[in-house]
């Protein structure tokens, strides 16, 4: 490594090379030397586009790697070229949410069936969050994910960006939307007999926009037994079990109706989604823009393992990364953690 060093010419540098067999597993790890290019400009996408086409991913001896800090379109060169690097292993899924700013083709992210194998996204504008979120559904896209997207009303994902997001879900043949609160309960009821019956077949990606507001919606309304928030329920419910019918009236007026609507409180589904939804291939997303909101929706902070920050005080970072001194890494970037002591910088594909 000394003498690899010693002898480098301007320009050069080291890099790590994983090397695999024909079923992906490593089998030695070497030290390569490799020339680097300073650039800048518009000619920096193409060059690194067209290198990380030719050698997908295999990083060669002798070649010559443009990183760049600019955001970059989605391409399906770069998961393709991830994939032969790093091939996923199963029962893992893979997002790929961008940019990364080490010699990876790009970012990828892989969730898996453990507890809590869901993500977070906080922080930063509408704008950015929905790059990344673009980028999530894309690659249910490119992976043949089953994804669902629950959009709650007035979010402001939904208020900037609510024609792009329907028409990304029209685009992904697997994909599903749920807009009102009777399609969301429709919807968490039928995942919740999922994970209690064990028969989900594939993987499952649920994108939570603007779950901070439907968790608020959610909680005002009566569970499916009618009950109310502390365990009350409706008066007319309750009178109905007593009420004594005049004599002779039975056959007309019979018992009194209880009105039920196909809206219910299912914020119990979602913490269950969230609990135990990737032990049967169900992982969870969702955003908000503020950590004090994130820290209230129900017990999730504690059940995404995941974690994505755009820009945030100190004070958030601390609460959501557990450390505010990578406040300081985001920058005009996002940054990755795990629970780590460390977090990793990424740059979402611009839309």
């Amino acid at each position: 490594m000394q003498r690899t060093i010693a002898i480098m010419s301007q320009g050069e540098f080291i890099m790590k090379v994983y090397v695999r067999n024909s079923q992906g597993e490593l089998t030695d790890i070497k030290l390569e030397k490799f020339k680097g290019l300073f650039t800048k400009g518009d000619d920096i996408a193409p060059i690194s586009k067209a290198l990380r086409s030719l050698y997908k991913g295999q990083y060669q001896k002798g070649l010559l790697y443009v990183n760049t800090k600019e955001q970059v379109p989605w391409d399906d060169a770069e998961p393709i070229a991830l994939d032969a690097l790093e091939p996923l292993r199963y029962p893992n899924i893979r997002m790929y949410l961008g940019r990364s700013a080490t010699l990876r083709p790009c970012f990828g992210l892989d969730m898996g069936r453990q507890p809590d194998e869901n993500l977070a996204i906080v922080g930063g504008t509408a704008h950015q969050r929905w790059e990344l979120l673009n980028s999530i559904m894309r690659s249910c896209k490119f992976k043949n994910y089953k994804l669902l997207v629950f959009m709650a009303e007035f979010s402001d994902l939904m208020s900037d960006f609510a024609p792009d997001i329907r028409q990304m879900c029209q685009e992904i043949p697997s994909a599903e939307l749920m807009e009102t609160l009777e399609e969301w309960c429709l919807k968490l009821d039928s995942l919740e007999k999922l994970i209690d019956e064990r028969k989900n077949t594939e993987d499952i990606i649920c994108v939570f926009i603007g779950l901070e507001i439907a968790n608020v919606e959610l909680s005002r309304l009566p569970d499916k037994g009618g009950n109310r928030s502390g365990g009350s329920r409706s008066f007319l419910d309750t009178i109905s079990k007593y009420a004594t019918p005049v004599a002779g009236t039975e056959s007309i007026v019979g018992p009194i109706p209880v009105e039920t609507s196909e809206a219910f409180n299912a914020t119990s589904i979602i913490d269950k989604l969230f609990s135990s939804g990737a032990r049967n291939g169900i992982r969870c997303i969702t955003e908000v823009s503020v950590y004090r909101q994130f820290s209230k929706i129900l017990k999730i902070k504690d059940m995404c393992r995941h974690k994505v920050a755009f820009s945030m005080s100190a004070d958030d970072c601390l609460m959501f990364l557990g450390n505010s001194n990578f406040q300081k890494n985001i920058g005009q970037n996002a940054v990755y953690g795990d629970g780590g002591k460390e977090v990793k910088k990424l740059l979402p594909y611009k839309l």
